[in-house]
């Protein structure tokens, strides 16, 4: 469902924005990074960590996990985590949350796994949720994922946790 999920919010992203954004998924999971989103004609990059959930648990409550290894919690103006209701018997995304990196990291429980971090987000449809001010209507996540990719930082230094990058010269 992890792949399917993320082929629709890729869709919907790219629908609204009004074919201004490009995507790819890269080749290689190693860094936590479902799906780049580029402005198209720009170099404005934004990365996407998609989480899906097929069904709420507790009652009214979405749930949500990650796994880092310890000391290897993203963060960055321009990473963000898509968290996803799918609705299969309507073969369609019915709610999304667009959460930044780090909010996602203040806000979710954490917890030690297997000595990594394991966090928790539990987002519900009630008035209350912590959750809330990141509860978007799908055609408005295009145009904010554009708007991260607008206003986050030119520059950042290269970080791929958990990747090993080889340079090779003659």
């Amino acid at each position: 469902m992890g792949y399917i999920s993320e082929r629709l919010v890729e869709v919907y992203a790219i629908l609204s924005s009004g074919g201004k954004l490009t995507s790819f998924k890269p080749g290689v999971d190693v860094d936590h990074r479902d799906l780049i989103f580029d402005e198209r004609g720009r170099n404005r990059n934004v990365y996407a960590q998609v989480k899906c959930a097929l069904a709420a648990g507790r009652p009214g409550l979405f749930e949500f996990n990650a796994y880092y290894p310890k000391g290897d919690l993203p963060s960055s103006p321009r990473f963000v985590y898509i968290l996803c209701h799918l609705d299969v018997t309507r073969m369609a995304i019915t709610h999304v949350w667009l959460v930044p990196s780090a909010d996602f990291n203040r806000l979710a429980s954490h917890s030690i796994y297997r000595g990594g971090i394991h966090l928790v987000a539990s987002p519900g449809l009630n008035r209350h949720s912590k959750w809330n001010p990141w509860l978007i209507p799908l055609n408005e996540l295009g145009p904010r994922l554009l708007d991260v990719a607008q206003h986050a930082p030119a520059a950042e230094p290269l970080d791929l946790p958990g990747a090993l990058l080889l340079l090779a010269g003659r």
